[in-house]
C-alpha cells in the first residue's frame, strides 16, 4: 500500500515540475530543468512531495525576479531580443520602460478618477451628444419624486415638478419648456404642501403663446405676491391672448398685428392698461429666478446631484417675464408723455417720465438675477433720460437734469457690447471652456494611439508592417503616455475652476442673487461649439493665455528631457 502512495506522490510531483519548467522564465530556466531532472534520485513519495514545493517557491522567485527585469526593458522587447533583433534592422525600436510606462498611465488614471474630473468628463462627453441626449437628464427622477410624495417633501415636489417638465425640452442646444399633467400635478401638490413655492405657477406656464394661462393660478400668483409687477404682467398677458383670439374671430385670415400697431389695438382694452399700470407701478419686479436657484441648491445638496448642466439650464430655462409686453407699453407711456410735452404740459409729461424711468431702475437694480432684465431696463432708461433731461431744463430744475445725464451715459456704456463689466470675466470662462473641450480631445485621441501602439508591440503582428510604420508606432508609444498624462492634468486644471463654482454655488448657505456668472461657468463647458466660435472674437484673454504658456512650456520641458533620455540610450544600447 505504502509503494503505490510513493508511486503517486513522485508521478504528481513530477508533473507539477514539468509544468513549471513549461512556463518557468527563459533567464533561468536551466535551474528549473535541473530541479525537475533531479527529481528522478528521490526515493520515496514525501520527499518527492517536499522536493516540489521547494521548487514552487524556486519558480516563484524567478518569476518575480524576471518580472522586475521586464519592466527596464520597453514593450515588445524580450530578453533574448535587442531592439534591431526585435523590430528589424531598418525600424526604431520603443525605448521607454514598461515601468515608466505603466507609471505615467497610472497617474493619468488616478487624476481622472478625481470626483472633479469625473465630473467634468460627464459634461463633455454629455455635450458631445447634445443632439442626442437631454443634458439635465436626471436619473431616478420620477423614483425621486414618488418618495417626496411619501414624506411629503414640498421642496422636492417643485423641483421634480420643473425637472419633468423640462426632461425631452433640449434638442440641438434649443431650449422649449415642455410641462406635462404629471409636472402640473406634482407643482399643485407641492403649493398645497407649501403655499410658499406659488411662484413655480409661472416656471408652470412658461410665459409660452401657444398655451393657455389658467385665470385660477394668476389670482393665485397675485394674492401670494400683491407688491410684485411680475403676476400682474401675467394677467395682462391673459386679458392680451383673450383679445388677440377675439380679434382673430372677427377678422378671419388675418394675423394680429405686432409691434407698435399690436400696442395701439391693445391700447384700447382698459383691462389691459390698468393690469399694464399695476404692473409698472408695483414696488418690485422680481422673476422668481433666485427662488428657482435657491430651490435647485437646496435639493441637488440634499439628494447629491452634482451636475452642473442641472443648475446651469434651470437658470437658463428659467422663463423670464413678457417683456416685449413691458416695451410696447412703455411706448403708450412715452406717446402720452410726448403730447403732453408738446402741448406744454410740462408737470404731467415729467410725471409720466419719473414713471417710466422708476420702473427701469426696478428693471435693472432689484432683479439682477437675469442680464437680459439688465439690458432692457438699460434700454428703457436711454429711451426716457433724454426727454427727462429736455423737460427738466425747461423747468429749470438744472441739477436734476445734470444727474438725468449722468444716468443716461451710463445706460448707454451698459449697452455696448464690450461695455459691460463682467465682459473679462465671460470672457475668460469662454476660453477657459474651450481649453476643457480641447485637453478633452487630446485625452481621447492619445488614449486610442496608445492602446493601439502598445497593442502593436505586443503582438507578432508587427513583423508583417513596413518599417517606417513599426518605427511610427514606436514612436507613439513611448510618447503618447507623456502627452496623455500632461492632457488629463491640463484637463483637471482648466475644469477645476468650474468645478469650484460649482461647489461654492451649492453649498454657499448665502443667499446668491447675482446669478450669470454663475449660469454662464455651468453652461460654457457643455455649449463648447459656441464656446469656440465665441472663443475666437474674445477679448481681455491675456490672463488665461498665461495658463496656456504654462501648460505648452511644461509639454516642452518634458519633452526635451525625454528626447535626451532617448538620444543616450540610443547612442548606448546596452545602458
Amino acid at each position: 500500500m505504502g509503494g503505490w502512495i510513493d508511486s503517486a506522490a513522485k508521478t504528481c510531483a513530477g508533473s507539477a515540475l514539468r509544468a513549471l519548467v513549461r512556463l518557468w522564465p527563459t533567464e533561468s530556466l536551466e535551474w528549473g530543468q535541473a530541479i525537475a531532472t533531479e527529481l528522478e534520485s528521490v526515493d520515496n513519495g514525501p520527499a518527492a512531495v517536499r522536493w516540489a514545493l521547494g521548487g514552487v517557491v524556486v519558480f516563484a522567485k524567478a518569476l518575480w525576479k524576471s518580472f522586475w527585469n521586464s519592466l527596464r526593458r520597453p514593450l515588445g522587447v524580450s530578453r533574448e531580443n535587442t531592439f534591431r533583433g526585435a523590430f528589424g534592422e531598418a525600424a526604431r525600436g520603443p525605448r521607454m520602460p514598461r515601468w515608466l510606462t505603466a507609471l505615467l498611465l497610472a497617474g493619468t488614471v488616478v487624476l481622472l478618477l478625481r470626483p472633479d474630473a469625473r465630473m467634468g468628463a460627464g459634461e463633455v462627453l454629455r455635450s458631445w451628444s447634445l443632439v442626442h441626449r437631454n443634458p439635465r437628464n436626471i436619473s431616478g427622477l420620477a423614483a425621486i419624486a414618488k418618495r417626496a410624495e411619501q414624506e411629503r417633501d414640498a421642496a422636492t415636489l417643485a423641483f421634480a415638478a420643473m425637472e419633468l417638465g423640462m426632461e425631452s425640452y433640449c434638442t440641438g442646444g434649443i431650449c422649449i419648456p415642455r410641462y406635462g399633467a404629471e409636472s402640473v400635478r406634482l407643482g399643485e401638490e407641492a403649493i398645497a404642501l407649501d403655499p410658499s413655492f406659488t411662484w413655480i405657477y409661472v416656471n408652470l406656464l412658461g410665459w409660452r403663446a401657444d398655451r393657455p394661462i389658467p385665470e385660477q393660478w394668476v389670482r393665485r400668483l397675485e394674492q401670494w405676491d400683491p407688491q410684485n409687477g411680475v403676476p400682474h404682467l401675467l394677467e395682462a398677458e391673459t386679458i392680451a391672448r383673450e383679445f388677440r383670439v377675439q380679434w382673430k374671430q372677427a377678422h378671419p385670415g388675418m394675423n394680429f398685428p405686432f409691434g407698435r400697431d399690436g400696442a395701439k389695438l391693445l391700447e384700447t382694452q382698459p383691462a389691459w392698461l390698468a393690469a399694464m399700470g399695476r404692473a409698472i407701478e408695483a414696488p418690485r419686479f422680481h422673476s422668481y429666478m433666485i427662488r428657482h436657484s435657491e430651490l435647485n441648491r437646496e435639493v441637488m445638496r440634499r439628494k447629491k446631484i452634482a451636475k452642473p448642466t442641472v443648475a446651469g439650464f434651470a437658470l437658463a430655462a428659467h422663463p423670464l417675464p413678457q417683456f416685449y409686453a413691458v416695451m410696447r407699453y412703455v411706448d403708450v407711456l412715452l406717446e402720452q408723455a410726448g403730447e403732453a410735452e408738446r402741448a406744454g404740459d410740462f408737470n404731467t409729461a415729467g410725471d409720466v417720465y419719473w414713471r417710466v424711468a422708476h420702473f427701469a431702475e426696478h428693471l435693472r437694480e432689484q432683479d439682477q438675477s437675469s442680464d437680459i432684465q439688465t439690458l432692457i431696463g438699460a434700454d428703457i432708461q436711454k429711451r426716457v433720460y433724454g426727454n427727462l433731461e429736455t423737460v427738466l431744463k425747461k423747468k429749470g430744475q438744472f441739477r436734476e437734469a445734470e444727474l438725468v445725464s449722468y444716468n443716461l451715459a451710463e445706460a448707454n456704456r451698459a449697452l455696448k457690447p464690450q461695455g459691460h463689466p463682467k465682459q473679462p470675466m465671460w470672457d475668460a470662462i469662454v476660453w477657459s471652456a474651450t481649453l476643457v473641450h480641447l485637453c478633452a480631445v487630446g485625452i481621447v485621441l492619445l488614449a486610442t494611439a496608445a492602446v493601439l501602439s502598445m497593442a502593436l508591440l505586443l503582438s507578432p503582428a508587427r513583423r508583417w508592417l513596413s518599417p517606417w510604420v513599426r518605427t511610427t508606432m514606436c514612436y507613439v508609444a513611448d510618447f503618447s503616455p507623456v502627452l496623455l498624462l500632461v492632457c488629463c492634468g491640463a484637463f483637471a486644471l482648466s475644469y477645476h475652476p468650474f468645478a469650484q463654482t460649482f461647489h461654492r454655488y451649492l453649498n454657499d448657505r448665502h443667499e446668491i442673487t447675482d446669478l450669470p456668472p454663475f449660469m454662464h461657468s455651468f453652461i460654457a463647458p457643455f455649449f463648447y461649439g459656441q464656446t469656440i466660435i465665441v472663443a475666437l472674437f474674445g477679448q481681455h484673454v491675456f490672463t488665461v493665455y498665461f495658463w496656456w504658456g504654462v501648460i505648452a512650456m511644461g509639454a516642452l520641458v518634458i519633452a526635451w528631457m525625454l528626447i535626451r533620455m532617448f538620444r543616450t540610450r540610443a547612442a548606448d544600447p546596452a545602458a
